[in-house]
Formats: structure tokens, sequence, C-alpha cells
């Protein structure tokens, strides 16, 4: 491992975010990790940054493998179709329990690096919103946690969320993939996890920056459905696998200033994480089967 110091990027991608905590542990595992001296997250970035910094990654691939799509997408049946800043459909308890129960918000309000979360900060001008990029370093457990929460809060979705006197929504809308606060931070060589497989680094934003980009080898959008709201296991095992695997092909290409990044590597790692999947379903089907075996004999 070289012992350059490096910015992080976690963009945002709702339930497809699993790929990021697959990459993350590819750059844990190469001492990538150990150098980073930024962070900025966005969305489910900043969700799974809150895990990185204030838990570690062995919980959060756990947390990931045991989400059920209530922790996400439970409905809330008193609210009414919304508006951008009104209010959402879906509840945000599941998520605010886990958060709370598994990250330590005041050890990353403690960190000696930077750590931003961006946000989409409503105007005076309903129709406009603006990129805020916040720095929770000194925040409080519960500033970083209303952040966290606003920075995942989808329009129409979920309810904007008031911090102070400000009040914020999802920064994907403005800035999903927040590169600005750490390269304006003097932070030059940054990796970015997207997880979009049509990601274009902005170079010509950041022209003295070094974005080492890690982009999905496949798309993460699979059984005809959005993968922004699919939290189904079997996908989420495969996103995680998938990005282990990307990470550390891509990486290595950077570290080693060479493209080992063949189609032929790029579908070895569909395969082996598609194996995941499959796997995964198949586990599924037996539980289902033995709950079902189950029930009926204790029906008899």
């Amino acid at each position: 491992m070289d012992d350059k110091k490096y910015g992080l990027v976690l963009a945002g991608g709702g339930a497809k975010g699993a790929y990021q905590i697959g990459a993350l542990q590819a750059l844990k595992e190469m001492g990538v990790l150990d150098n980073v001296v930024a962070v900025a997250g966005n969305s489910i970035g900043s969700v799974n940054m809150s895990l990185l910094l204030g838990a570690d990654l062995d919980k959060a691939k756990g947390l990931w493998s045991n989400v059920v799509p209530e922790d996400f997408v439970d409905i809330d049946i008193d609210k009414p179709v919304s508006v951008p800043f009104v209010d959402g459909v879906f509840s945000r308890e599941g998520m605010i329990r886990l958060l709370s129960e598994n990250v330590d918000f005041a050890k990353i309000s403690a960190l000696d690096i930077p750590v931003y979360i961006t946000v989409a900060e409503a105007t005076h001008d309903a129709d406009i919103m603006k990129a805020k990029y916040v720095k929770v370093n000194g925040l409080s457990s519960e500033e970083i946690l209303k952040y966290v929460i606003a920075s995942s809060a989808i329009p129409v979705m979920y309810s904007s969320v008031s911090v102070g006197e400000g009040r914020y929504m999802d920064g994907g809308f403005v800035d999903n993939t927040p590169v600005r606060p750490v390269y304006d931070g003097g932070v030059k060589d940054i990796i970015v996890i997207s997880n979009d497989s049509e990601y274009v680094p902005e170079k010509d934003k950041f022209p003295e920056a070094n974005l080492l980009s890690i982009i999905p080898s496949k798309p993460l959008d699979m059984d005809f459905t959005i993968g922004t709201v699919d939290f189904s296991q079997a996908n989420i095992q495969y996103r995680m696998k998938l990005g282990y695997m990307d990470a550390k092909t891509q990486m290595l290409g950077y570290l080693s200033g060479t493209n080992v990044v063949s189609d032929k590597i790029i579908e070895g790692n569909h395969n082996l994480a598609m194996h995941e999947h499959n796997r995964s379903v198949l586990e599924a089907s037996y539980n289902s089967n033995m709950q079902g075996l189950a029930k009926l004999l204790g029906d008899l």
C-alpha cells in the first residue's frame, strides 16, 4: 500500500448502497481506508459513512444482511401524498432506530478528519434547492443523526427534516456525488464509490483532482425493479459481493498505474456475485419452506 492521503466520497443510490459496503471492505483489506483524511457522503452514502465511522464494517455488513424493506419503506397511512418539502408517505422510524442503536455519533463528531453530509436546502423560492455540505465535526449526536436522515429524505417518499433554522432533504437532487467539499478542503486524491454503472467522473469541475472512481461493472437495478427501493436480501448480497470485487480490481488498476479491468474480469466479477445472489435466493426459499412446514405440523 502506498502512503498517499485520500478523500473518500460515498454517493447516493438507496438500496444500491449495499454495493458500497462490499467496496469499503475491499479498501479496508488493501489498507486504503487507513489513509483516508476526509469523507463526504450523500443519502445512502451518508448512512454508510455513519456506519463506517461510527460503528465498523462488520456491523455494517451484518445490518445490511438483515435489513427488511420496512426499515426504509414502511408506509405511514396517516400521511397524505406529498410535494417536496412537505410530508412524505413513508415513515423514518425504522431507519432512525437502526442508526440510533448501532452508530456512535459522538465518535464521528470527535474525529480529527473532516466529515461532510450533503443535503438539499430549501430556499425562499420553493422551486429552488441548493447544496449544503454540512461539516459534522463538533456537532451533537442528535444533530448528526438529523442530517443523515435529511440527506436521505427523498421527496414525496419522506418528509423533509428541520435542523436549527434550516429545512433539508435528500442531497441527491443537488449533488448526488459530493466531491466538492473534499476537493475544496485541499484533498486531491479522491476515491469515489458510485452506485451507478453509468457514472462519469466530473473531471472538468475538479481539474486538479485525481479521481479514483469505483463504478459498478454491471447495473445494480435488478429483476425489472428500481434498485433504489429494492431491499430484497438476494439482491443486497449480490451488490455487496460485486462491490467487493469491483473495488479490488479497479483499485489495483489505479495503484499499479495500469488498466487491469478487462471485459473478462468484469464479467467474472458479475458471475461470482450472481452466484452469491442465487445462493441467497435458495436459502430464502429453503427457510420459507421450513417455516411453512413447521406451521403445518403445528396445526396438525
